[in-house]
Protein backbone atom coordinates (compact mmCIF):
# COMPACT_ATOMS: atom_id res chain seq x y z
CA UNK A 1 0.00 0.00 0.00
CA UNK A 2 1.21 3.40 -0.44
CA UNK A 3 1.34 5.79 2.10
CA UNK A 4 2.16 9.99 1.68
CA UNK A 5 3.52 10.97 5.29
CA UNK A 6 1.91 13.39 7.10
CA UNK A 7 4.62 16.20 6.28
CA UNK A 8 4.61 15.79 2.25
CA UNK A 9 2.97 19.21 0.34
CA UNK A 10 1.49 19.38 -2.71
CA UNK A 11 1.52 22.87 -4.76
CA UNK A 12 -0.41 24.02 -7.29
CA UNK A 13 -0.25 27.29 -8.45
CA UNK A 14 -2.99 28.68 -9.66
CA UNK A 15 -3.19 32.63 -11.44
CA UNK A 16 -2.16 34.37 -8.16
CA UNK A 17 -2.95 31.89 -5.36
CA UNK A 18 -0.71 29.39 -4.13
CA UNK A 19 -2.76 25.90 -2.89
CA UNK A 20 -0.95 24.00 -0.06
CA UNK A 21 -2.88 20.59 0.33
CA UNK A 22 -1.14 18.94 3.89
CA UNK A 23 -2.73 15.56 4.95
CA UNK A 24 -4.06 16.12 8.33
CA UNK A 25 -4.90 13.74 11.36
CA UNK A 26 -7.08 10.71 9.91
CA UNK A 27 -6.49 11.54 6.35
CA UNK A 28 -8.58 14.96 6.62
CA UNK A 29 -7.14 16.96 4.10
CA UNK A 30 -6.92 21.21 4.75
CA UNK A 31 -5.92 23.55 2.08
CA UNK A 32 -3.79 26.19 3.05
CA UNK A 33 -5.26 29.35 0.52
CA UNK A 34 -2.48 32.02 0.21
CA UNK A 35 -4.64 35.04 -0.99
CA UNK A 36 -2.55 38.01 -1.97
CA UNK A 37 -5.03 40.81 -1.77
CA UNK A 38 -7.07 41.72 0.48
CA UNK A 39 -9.49 39.00 0.05
CA UNK A 40 -11.05 36.54 -2.38
CA UNK A 41 -15.49 36.11 -2.99
CA UNK A 42 -16.52 32.66 -1.39
CA UNK A 43 -17.17 31.25 -5.27
CA UNK A 44 -14.15 32.16 -6.10
CA UNK A 45 -12.02 30.20 -3.27
CA UNK A 46 -13.71 27.19 -4.18
CA UNK A 47 -12.98 27.36 -7.82
CA UNK A 48 -9.84 27.67 -7.24
CA UNK A 49 -8.86 24.93 -5.01
CA UNK A 50 -10.98 22.18 -6.96
CA UNK A 51 -13.82 21.60 -5.01
CA UNK A 52 -16.32 22.55 -7.74
CA UNK A 53 -15.89 22.47 -11.32
CA UNK A 54 -17.54 25.51 -12.17
CA UNK A 55 -18.98 29.16 -11.32
CA UNK A 56 -22.49 28.08 -11.66
CA UNK A 57 -22.01 24.44 -9.27
CA UNK A 58 -20.33 26.59 -6.83
CA UNK A 59 -23.18 29.24 -6.64
CA UNK A 60 -25.49 26.08 -5.94
CA UNK A 61 -23.96 24.35 -3.03
CA UNK A 62 -23.39 28.02 -1.38
CA UNK A 63 -27.42 28.37 -1.62
CA UNK A 64 -28.02 24.74 -0.80
CA UNK A 65 -26.32 25.46 2.63
CA UNK A 66 -23.49 22.78 2.06
CA UNK A 67 -21.03 25.26 2.65
CA UNK A 68 -19.53 26.55 5.92
CA UNK A 69 -17.68 29.49 6.83
CA UNK A 70 -15.51 29.68 10.13
CA UNK A 71 -18.19 27.18 11.43
CA UNK A 72 -21.54 28.22 10.60
CA UNK A 73 -23.38 28.10 7.57
CA UNK A 74 -23.91 30.70 5.30
CA UNK A 75 -25.70 31.25 2.12
CA UNK A 76 -23.63 34.37 0.95
CA UNK A 77 -22.38 33.71 -2.80
CA UNK A 78 -20.15 37.03 -2.61
CA UNK A 79 -18.76 36.73 1.03
CA UNK A 80 -15.15 38.39 0.89
CA UNK A 81 -12.81 35.57 2.66
CA UNK A 82 -10.00 37.34 4.39
CA UNK A 83 -6.89 36.00 6.01
CA UNK A 84 -7.65 34.07 8.86
CA UNK A 85 -10.93 32.61 8.05
CA UNK A 86 -11.62 28.69 6.99
CA UNK A 87 -14.33 27.24 4.40
CA UNK A 88 -15.58 23.93 4.94
CA UNK A 89 -17.05 22.19 1.90
CA UNK A 90 -17.79 18.02 1.77
CA UNK A 91 -14.99 17.18 4.24
CA UNK A 92 -12.33 19.68 2.61
CA UNK A 93 -11.08 22.15 4.83
CA UNK A 94 -9.59 25.42 3.39
CA UNK A 95 -7.52 27.89 5.31
CA UNK A 96 -6.91 31.21 3.97
CA UNK A 97 -3.54 32.60 4.67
Amino acid sequence: MNYEPATRQKYKMRAKYIIIRRIVYFCRCMIEFKVNGDYIPLIQLLKAADLVQTGGEAQIVVTEGEVKYNGHVDYRKRLKVKAGDTVEFRGETIRVI
